[in-house]
């Protein structure tokens, strides 16, 4: 087996996990559907993802969705988790007059 068929055969198996936990179908969870359980469902199955794949590029490419989709879901299951430490405020510069 190659190092893609075991990610994706992990992540099945993550999905269905994730699936069940929250009375949901495996096959909402990986459709488009945004009704809130689903929704919320779905951003728990990718902030489970992302920590096992390591990247919100290739988690996105993994699951067929964009980055930037894959990054809000992480956002909001930490939130609902209390995992907010990466959310820490950026330093900036001082401003040009």
């Amino acid at each position: 087996m190659d190092r893609q068929s075991i990610v994706t055969h992990e992540l099945l198996e993550l999905a269905a996990s994730v699936a069940k936990q929250h009375h949901v179908s495996l096959e909402c969870l990986l459709g488009g559907r945004r009704y809130g359980n689903v929704s919320l469902a779905r951003a728990h199955f990718l902030y489970e993802a992302k920590d096992r794949i390591g990247s919100y590029a290739h988690t996105a490419r993994v699951v067929g969705m964009d980055h930037t989709s894959v990054m809000a879901a992480y956002e909001r299951w930490a939130k609902c988790v209390g995992d907010v430490g990466f959310l820490a405020p950026r330093k900036r510069g001082p401003r040009a007059a």
